[in-house]
């Protein structure tokens, strides 16, 4: 009786953790990818939408440590239909900017943007940090839309 009691716990707990993980899975977030490089060299930051809801429209700020990296370029990927906009490249946190111009909700998910940095001289584990004002990002019934940040 004990076995099978341990075997139907084992079971349970399983799926529990396979439900969590998969709901944590499924929730939207912006993240940027993990990239090295050496003093000198110019590395490619990929700003990604995951798990998209559905939106109309969105702000996110991009801030980095000016002292470690220099923003030399950033690209819109094109993931909808209209373009994103940057403002000031020179600004930091640098601002990128969306909208859909038929004010339909998007639901795509992928890469949003590449930002492109050189690396400074003495540069050491930079990071590259995502962040929003949640009043800014939202979907056509003017409904705010959360997304975590990674």
């Amino acid at each position: 009786m004990k076995k099978v009691t341990a075997v139907l716990l084992s079971a349970i707990m399983l799926f529990i953790c396979s439900v969590i993980s998969s709901n944590a899975a499924d929730k939207p977030i912006f993240q940027t990818n993990i990239v090295c490089g050496n003093p000198g060299e110019i590395v490619e930051v990929s700003l990604d939408l995951l798990n998209n809801p559905g939106i109309t429209a969105l702000s996110i700020d991009v801030d980095y440590p000016t002292e470690d990296l220099e923003l030399t370029e950033v690209k819109g990927c094109s993931l909808f239909s209209d373009d994103i906009s940057t403002g000031n490249t020179k600004t930091n946190p640098l601002r990128i900017s969306w909208f859909s111009s038929d004010s339909q909700n998007k639901t795509d998910s992928g890469t949003l943007a590449k930002l492109y940095f050189r690396i400074k001289g003495n540069a050491l584990l930079s990071r590259v940090n995502i962040s929003y004002n949640p009043e800014n990002v939202f979907n056509n019934a003017l409904q705010n839309q959360t997304f975590s940040t990674k």
